[in-house]
């Protein structure tokens, strides 16, 4: 059995349940997307750990963007573009294995797991004081 390629460590969390436990969703998609990768799953059963991949992270991202707008989050604008090109790049990683490129690989795997640590340990980490001071912190 693999093990998880992108472990889940405190620093990620921002102490916001809702949004660690969706962190948490993300980081365990990806690991499974690895899985699957090691593993040479068939392609219809990575493209739907894809598919769910994407489909979560809108969720997600639309669930800080209401908080952002809610609370006047300064950074609002910037934190959305970095969420649209994650998606942007992940849609056309999909795009491109569905062609029966060989796009599920090391390079999109790293960037996949560089993204959301990155992500995660620096620009989420910004949102907490404001959260915290709209009480969102629980």
């Amino acid at each position: 059995m693999a093990k998880d390629f992108i472990p889940w460590r405190g620093s990620f969390n921002t102490n916001i349940v809702e949004i660690d436990d969706q962190h948490k969703k993300l980081v365990a998609l990806i690991n499974e997307l690895y899985k699957a990768y090691i593993e040479k799953q068939q392609k219809k059963i990575i493209e739907k750990v894809i598919d769910e991949l994407i489909n979560y992270t809108v969720y997600h991202f639309e669930i800080e963007e209401n908080y952002f707008k809610q609370f006047e989050y300064e950074n609002t604008e910037e934190h959305i573009k970095e969420h649209q090109e994650f998606v942007k790049s992940v849609e056309s990683f999909k795009h491109k294995f569905g062609k029966n490129e060989r796009v599920l690989t090391t390079e999109m795997l790293l960037f996949l797991q560089k993204w959301i640590t990155g992500h995660i340990l620096g620009s989420d980490m910004k949102y907490i004081e404001c959260f915290k001071n709209n009480g969102l912190i629980l």
